[in-house]
């Protein structure tokens, strides 16, 4: 949901997202800096490109988190629990997949990773 501006066009926005328990994004980063508040729930994050589940960090409800512009991460909700964040940014921001697997190839359909 968006609480203000639009992350695809320039200025300040606010969006609400809420993940689905056991839903979470895959490696990525984006071009802009990024604040996050933890709304409801206790929200799970790490660094890199490999996704791995059980390296995942909680940040509780009431935690924020900065991602700097570039920090390849992912990010998502327990298996359990429902998360609500909100992220805050200049736009327009652009998001690029970088999902490799342990032996550094690209997983799935990642143009960003492929070599």
């Amino acid at each position: 949901m968006t609480v203000l501006g639009d992350p695809s066009k320039p200025g300040i926005y606010v969006v609400r997202n809420r993940f689905a328990a056991g839903n979470t994004s895959r490696p990525h980063f984006h071009d802009q800096d990024r604040y996050v508040t933890v709304i409801k729930g206790t929200w799970y994050t790490d660094e890199g490109d490999v996704f791995r589940r059980d390296r995942m960090v909680p940040i509780k409800q009431g935690g924020f988190m900065f991602h700097p512009a570039g920090l390849h991460h992912y990010d998502g909700a327990s298996a359990d629990e429902e998360v609500i964040v909100q992220i805050m940014g200049m736009g327009p921001v652009k998001t690029t997949q970088t999902e490799v697997d342990a032996e550094g190839r690209p997983v799935g359909a990642n143009p960003a990773a492929r070599r």
